[in-house]
């Protein structure tokens, strides 16, 4: 029997979004910009994550621009070595989110593309922020106390 392949699936337009803008990246490329703040549960939870596992020591309301290079993951040893980090740190933010905190895929994902987008974002991490993980876990999962 053939095992099937988890694929990476796009979500169309997130929830209460447009295509009309968006944000750097995640699932949503089509998402608007929403400011970095307290009302979004993966923001907070994305900051809480990073703060008890990854050294992030910045206030909340600064957090957001922080380079996801200054965090511990990230290193110069080699390429190699900081992709098996960012792969790693992908299925540990996965496991907070959907084992800790009960959060759902979104439509149209499932564990291998969220593990994707977000590698991606955590591959990319010279030039990705704190802020720019946050939505890819926004559009990524459903959190419990989320509004439609």
């Amino acid at each position: 029997m053939a095992k099937k392949r988890a694929t990476k699936k796009k979500a169309t337009t997130p929830r209460g979004t447009d295509d009309s803008g968006g944000s750097s990246g995640g699932t949503g490329a089509g998402r608007q910009a929403r400011p970095w703040g307290l009302d979004v549960p993966a923001y907070m939870a994305t900051f809480s994550f990073l703060g008890q596992f990854e050294g992030l020591d910045t206030p909340f309301a600064q957090a957001g621009a922080t380079k996801l290079s200054a965090l511990r993951y990230w290193n110069e040893v080699g390429d190699g070595s900081r992709r098996t980090a960012a792969k790693a740190l992908a299925l540990r933010i996965d496991e907070r989110f959907t084992e800790w905190l009960g959060a759902h895929y979104e439509a149209g994902i499932d564990f291998g593309s969220a593990i994707s987008e977000l590698f991606s974002v955590l591959e990319s991490g010279r030039t990705r922020t704190v802020k720019d993980l946050a939505d890819t876990a926004d559009d990524l999962y459903r959190m419990r106390r989320e509004a439609d």
